[in-house]
């Protein structure tokens, strides 16, 4: 049984569509990067591919553009994973970064930690690491 809606729009897909289903508003497909959502899924904003490159390339060329494009700030959890063991030093470069960009009461939530780690005995000290 097919329901009938009251208000019916074409979609970028070329498809109709209801305005509205079960008593609430939908947004019609507008086609690609042309909508960009709002509101919260639970801390982060919602995104889209409208918030990227259109080619979908979101390669950015450093660690520390990656660092400031995700938004690294005071009090952040940052985890890490032990897949290098012993000689994990991007652990160690996360938090050089964060130190140079003056980021302070990070969140270190490493799966493991290692010897190669006592190096962020310093960031511990100096308040970058909570």
């Amino acid at each position: 049984m097919m329901k009938k809606y009251d208000k019916l729009v074409t979609n970028a897909a070329g498809r109709i569509v209801p305005e509205e289903i079960n008593g609430q508003a939908v947004v019609p497909y507008q086609g690609v990067g042309k909508y960009k959502p709002d509101g919260r899924k639970f801390g982060p904003a919602i995104s889209s591919c409208a918030d990227y490159p259109a080619d979908g390339n979101k390669l950015v060329p450093s660690l520390r553009d990656a660092l400031i494009k995700s938004g690294l700030k005071d009090g952040m959890v940052i985890s890490t994973h032990h897949h290098f063991r012993d000689g994990d030093l991007l652990s160690n470069q996360i938090f050089d970064i964060a130190h140079e960009l003056g980021v302070k009461n990070l969140v270190w939530a490493p799966s493991a930690s290692f010897p190669c780690h006592e190096y962020l005995i310093r960031y511990l000290e100096d308040g970058t690491i909570n």
